[in-house]
């Protein structure tokens, strides 16, 4: 009974915990992509505007960010591959 209750009560406070984790990544997760937004259009003004250096810094930046974050590089590669054509 006691054992039990015990038991349940920890799966309960490790669940709320991880539920909590999950949330706090997905908060992130929406930020990032929101970064991501940021980045993409700054490099597309530079771009457009013919400032190639300032384009490629925010191509730098952006996939140093992306790979500090741990996360999938291809859309910076993709803004890098539109400046190199």
């Amino acid at each position: 009974g006691g054992a039990t209750a015990a038991l349940e009560l920890q799966c309960f406070k490790e669940a709320r915990t991880l539920a909590s984790e999950c949330l706090s990544l997905a908060r992130q997760c929406t930020l990032f992509d929101e970064e991501c937004l940021a980045f993409e259009r700054l490099i597309e003004v530079e771009r457009r505007r013919a400032n190639w250096e300032a384009a490629f810094d925010w191509v730098a930046q952006y996939l140093a960010r992306t790979r500090a974050a741990g996360l999938n590089v291809e859309r910076a590669q993709a803004c890098l591959s539109s400046l190199e054509t």
